[in-house]
């Protein structure tokens, strides 16, 4: 499970010689993993950046971007219990409906919305870079009826996020986190990194309006422009206090840029000077 993950990831930083690591960076499921592990090991992580994921009970908001659907969550769920129990019905899945999906949607959706910087380059990038990466999650994929139907073991992981959750956990991981979500994300919805950003005691939240649930391939450059702009600024705002306890720095103040964009009106978009501000940036938290 999620928790086991979390373990795992706790003895492999041991046996590397570490007693905490710097920054965790979690996409999709590891979102999930990387919170666990910070409520249970508080004092192993310095700082979080969290991708594309969720806190838990994937089922109740995937395929509703926008808001909660009554009764879709437990009719996923029910589709993919079936569909766990009925293998042939994966492989006809796979081939008349996913692949061909995929196939129609994506390089339209790179040409429009793709990194120009990635598209240029040479393999494994190139201008099939997002199509790439979306078929190798399901197109190496074994959906025979013999053992070593993967595409089963591959749904039953999503029932594994599904009845995994830190909600009610959040308010206690005080480690500085960066959540990182994308507008037309279906699988895990930028919602669900809003109901984090309000519940964490201190982090920061960007959604990018033009990327799904590859954030980091679909808009690298801006991606990385926040990652840098969280570790080299907002991290440092902060100290710890104890293995689970952190405090914002005394004196601390918002950065420059924050200050900027406030004496001129907010100009380009934003206090931060960006056109699609962070969620809650420049904002001092009470202790």
């Amino acid at each position: 499970g999620i928790r086991d993950h979390a373990e795992d990831a706790r003895e492999v930083l041991t046996a590397a010689g570490y007693e905490s690591a710097d920054v965790i960076l979690g996409h999709s499921q590891g979102v999930q993993v990387a919170l666990e592990f910070a409520a249970i090991f508080p004092d192993a992580v310095q700082a979080m950046v969290l991708l594309n994921g969720s806190h838990g009970q994937v089922f109740t908001t995937g395929f509703q971007p926008v808001f909660r659907i009554p009764f879709l969550g437990d009719a996923t769920a029910c589709l993919v219990d079936y569909l766990v129990r009925k293998p042939w019905l994966l492989s006809q899945a796979r081939k008349n409906v996913l692949l061909p999906w995929l196939n129609l949607t994506i390089p339209i959706y790179t040409r429009v919305f793709g990194s120009k910087a990635l598209m240029a380059m040479d393999e494994p990038f190139g201008p099939s870079y997002l199509l790439n990466f979306f078929n190798n999650y399901t197109g190496r994929m074994d959906v025979s009826d013999g053992a070593n139907n993967n595409f089963r073991q591959f749904l039953m992981n999503f029932q594994e996020l599904n009845a995994h959750s830190v909600y009610h956990l959040l308010e206690h991981i005080e480690v500085p986190i960066l959540c990182v979500s994308g507008l037309l994300d279906v699988f895990t919805p930028a919602m669900m990194m809003f109901e984090m950003k309000r519940r964490l005691p201190n982090a920061r939240h960007w959604c990018d309006p033009f990327s799904t649930h590859a954030t980091l391939l679909e808009r690298p450059e801006r991606t990385l422009e926040e990652i840098d702009a969280f570790m080299d600024e907002f991290v440092p705002r902060y100290k710890r206090q104890s293995s689970d306890r952190w405090d914002r720095r005394s004196g601390s103040t918002p950065r420059a840029s924050d200050a900027n964009g406030d004496a001129n009106g907010g100009a380009n978009g934003g206090a931060s000077g960006r056109p699609f501000p962070l969620e809650g940036e420049g904002v001092k938290k009470d202790n």
